[in-house]
């Protein structure tokens, strides 16, 4: 292997390394929007059940 080829070799590796690093970035920023989606969700959750039971209380 010549010094060329393993200067191109060793580009193409980092641009792949880049590339992956990229694609894991983005699905770990989806995950992250997923995971505030569902959490809110569970907030909201958590406060209609609270209504219902003070509810539930003051009929009682």
């Amino acid at each position: 292997m010549t010094k060329s080829e393993g200067y191109e070799q060793m580009a193409q590796f980092v641009r792949q390394i880049s590339r992956l690093t990229k694609d894991n970035e983005c699905q770990t920023r989806e995950h992250g929007v997923r995971l505030d989606r569902a959490s809110r969700g569970l907030t909201a959750a958590r406060g209609l059940v609270s209504r219902a039971n003070l509810g539930a209380f003051s009929e009682a």
